[in-house]
């Protein structure tokens, strides 16, 4: 793929995500990171590509589903269960799993001490957060 056809399916990605279409928003940037990892000239961007398509995956609330794809995001880059984004990403989706509002909040001020999240990120972390702070329904 070219580097003007990923940066259009990064938008629609992104797009996606921010209109509640987070299947197809996932799909896109996990397509993305496999592509990436394997092409020496953008490896770089893998990271990001992860980092976003996790971020989705935990305002899709299915903490079963989402800590496969967190497990399979490490075979596609064995470096990123070292970085500061996966950290993040398991710190929220335990705080999701243990429905505790206050580790959620103290996972991402701990991540923005040295990250700053763009207003997108922080888009998609108040719809997971939102799913935290729900009353557990008695259905």
């Amino acid at each position: 793929m070219t580097r003007s056809a990923s940066g259009c399916k990064q938008k629609e990605a992104a797009l996606c995500a921010e209109f509640g279409d987070f299947g197809r928003a996932v799909e896109i940037y996990e397509q993305a990171a496999k592509s990436d990892a394997m092409d020496s000239t953008r490896r770089d961007n893998t990271k990001e590509h992860l980092f976003r398509a996790g971020l989705i995956r935990l305002a899709m609330n299915d903490v079963i589903g989402t800590k496969k794809q967190f497990d399979s995001y490490l075979s596609i880059d064995g470096s990123f269960g070292n970085s500061r984004e996966f950290k993040l990403l398991d710190a929220l989706l335990q705080a999701l799993e243990e429905q505790d509002a206050d580790a959620f909040a103290a996972a991402v001020e701990e991540f923005e001490r040295i990250n700053r999240l763009d207003d997108w990120k922080v888009a998609l972390l108040y719809k997971a957060k939102q799913l935290v702070e729900e009353e557990p329904s008695l259905a």
